[in-house]
């Protein structure tokens, strides 16, 4: 129904966000066993900050920043 209010994701999107934290979850542990360094804005932003200028931070710290 056009308009209604959802109380649950749906299938797809929940399918997706287990499949991502899989991968997130495998990724994670193939760095540690490379014995990666954490990557310096991990934990830097907080609720309160604006999201453009986390964005900017994230972009600027992995070089994506165009510049």
């Amino acid at each position: 129904m056009a308009g209604s209010r959802q109380d649950r994701p749906s299938p797809n999107l929940l399918d997706t966000l287990y499949t991502m934290r899989h991968r997130q979850d495998w990724l994670r542990e193939a760095l540690v066993e490379d014995d990666a360094k954490p990557l310096a804005f991990v934990a830097s932003a907080r609720m309160t900050d604006e999201p453009v200028a986390a964005g900017h931070e994230m972009r600027r710290a992995l070089s994506l920043d165009g510049g």
